[in-house]
């Protein structure tokens, strides 16, 4: 009598591809692989339009119908540009230095229509604080 035996081997953990994030609409953890700092994406899991900004290493998801089409131009006239700049050809955390971070509020400032308020700095920690600030407090 012969005797077969299956050799398995154990599967390596998939890693998933993209930035992992949190759809702000069913709290899903979702991993979207951005093809630029700004844009559209579907929730995998509620199949839900959003709309993101990169801050690489950071994307920032929100519902799509809460953003109306005038603040995303306004908001992607800065971030487009800054993201030029960058070496990663997309906004990253680390490629804004003191001098290029007060000017980048400026413009944002100027552009928006917003003012930062001491308050609201005290409770950022990161680039993605500040530009999340200022996509929910610009005025459509």
């Amino acid at each position: 009598m012969k005797r077969f035996f299956r050799c398995i081997l154990p599967r390596k953990p998939r890693t998933p591809e993209g930035v992992p994030s949190r759809c702000p609409l069913c709290d899903a953890v979702i991993c979207l692989e951005p093809t630029g700092s700004l844009g559209d994406a579907t929730c995998p899991y509620c199949k839900r339009a959003l709309w993101f900004v990169q801050v690489f290493p950071h994307a920032l998801y929100y519902p799509a119908e809460e953003v109306s089409p005038a603040k995303r131009q306004k908001i992607a006239a800065v971030v487009t540009k800054w993201a030029a700049t960058s070496r990663q050809a997309a906004l990253a955390v680390g490629d804004l230095d003191s001098v290029e971070l007060v000017a980048f509020v400026m413009e944002m400032e100027q552009i928006l229509g917003v003012r930062l308020t001491e308050e609201a700095v005290l409770g950022m920690k990161s680039l993605a604080d500040l530009i999340d600030f200022f996509v929910r407090e610009c005025p459509d």
